[in-house]
């Protein structure tokens, strides 16, 4: 199964969500994007915190922008499930 979480910058929302699913559906390809995603964005210190309470280790993360292409393969795999 393919999932992908969206929110606005995916340096906090989305990033915590795939990582969370991650951890509870490794076999399935998660991924996240932002809609104003900025490579140059950092991961906010309590983000990767966080994501340490939750027993996941931090690793660098660089946001990356919502493409057509994401959304069309999402529903490619849709379709085929």
């Amino acid at each position: 199964m393919k999932i992908l979480f969206i929110c606005f910058a995916n340096v906090c929302r989305s990033f915590i969500a795939e990582k969370l699913m991650k951890k509870f559906r490794p076999d399935d390809e998660i991924f996240s994007r932002g809609i104003y995603a900025d490579p140059d964005f950092a991961v906010p210190q309590k983000v990767k915190d966080y994501l340490e309470t939750q027993g996941i280790r931090y690793e660098k993360h660089i946001p990356a922008l919502l493409e057509k292409e994401d959304m069309e393969e999402i529903g490619r795999a849709s379709c085929r499930e």
